[in-house]
């Protein structure tokens, strides 16, 4: 197929970082990221980034936003499977929560950036609800630190939350170090 570099997800499983790197370089792969949830980025990074390291990635990706309050998840699950109370979560999102979440990204991309890791963040669509006339994702654009929160900008749900994919490479291109496109 051509592919040259792959992108671990879920990383946070019982996959050892040096098998996995060898058994990719074996076939010729480079793992350049890995996504990783945003409560495994809340603790203490030393062990992560040990990780990525034996990896050989040079990015860690954010997979979505979190809520600093666990209880709003916990509420969510009562209602329903773990799977769809992330997702009801995920639509309550206020401005504050995502200011809450610029704030952790901002403090995780440093201690990443100077341990020589990028952390970018990948988007759903629920990044794409207005906020004072701006999309909660232009919101957490402005919010971050350029130099220490990179975005992967998911191409397949921008275009399913109503927006041009294209318009917001065009846009905020200097942002977007990663991209994942669908057919």
């Amino acid at each position: 197929m051509g592919c040259r570099t792959v992108e671990a997800a879920n990383f946070a499983t019982n996959l050892d970082p040096v098998q996995l790197r060898a058994r990719a370089g074996r076939r010729g792969l480079e793992c350049l990221s890995a996504h990783v949830p945003l409560p495994f980025l809340l603790g203490d990074l030393a062990p992560l980034i040990a990780e990525m390291n034996a990896l050989g990635v040079r990015y860690v990706v954010c997979t979505a936003p979190w809520v600093e309050d666990n209880a709003r998840y916990m509420q969510a699950a009562e209602r329903g499977s773990m799977e769809s109370a992330f997702g009801d979560l995920m639509h309550t999102l206020t401005l504050d929560d995502w200011r809450w979440n610029a704030a952790q990204l901002n403090r995780i991309g440093s201690e990443l950036h100077a341990a020589g890791l990028q952390l970018a963040y990948h988007n759903h669509g629920f990044e794409f609800k207005i906020f004072e006339g701006k999309t909660a994702y232009e919101h957490l654009l402005a919010m971050t630190d350029p130099e220490c929160v990179a975005f992967e900008l998911d191409c397949g749900w921008i275009a399913n939350a109503g927006f041009d994919p294209v318009d917001y490479l065009t846009r905020h291109g200097n942002r977007i170090a990663l991209l994942h496109l669908r057919t």
